[in-house]
C-alpha cells in the first residue's frame, strides 16, 4: 500500500504547525532481538514556519484488528538525524 503523502503532510500541519512539503520516502526496517518488529516506508518532510524544527517525519502504522479495528493511524516526529532515528524513538 503506498502511503497517502497529502493525508500525511496534512497531520503534520495540525500536530505539529507550518507547511509539510515531501522531500524523501526511506524504506525503514526496526529489529529487536534478531527479529523484525517493523518494516515500512517513512516520508521526510521539510518543515517551513515550525519554530522548533525545519524537518519532519511521518508514517502510517497499521493496528491489528483488536486494536480499532484494523485502522492505519500517522506517526510524526519532528528533526532526527535520520528516518531510523524517528521510528526507534
Amino acid at each position: 500500500m503506498k502511503t497517502p503523502i497529502r493525508e500525511l503532510a496534512s497531520t503534520i500541519k495540525r500536530l505539529r504547525g507550518g507547511t509539510a512539503t515531501h522531500v524523501e520516502t526511506v524504506p525503514v526496517k526496526e529489529e529487536f532481538k534478531g527479529k523484525v518488529i517493523c518494516r515500512g516506508d517513512v516520508e521526510g518532510f521539510d518543515l517551513r514556519g515550525n519554530k522548533l524544527a525545519t524537518r519532519a517525519y511521518a508514517w502510517m502504522h497499521g493496528l491489528d484488528d483488536t486494536q480499532r479495528n484494523g485502522t492505519l493511524q500517522c506517526c510524526t516526529c519532528l528533526q532526527f538525524d535520520s528516518p531510523q532515528a524517528a521510528v526507534g524513538r
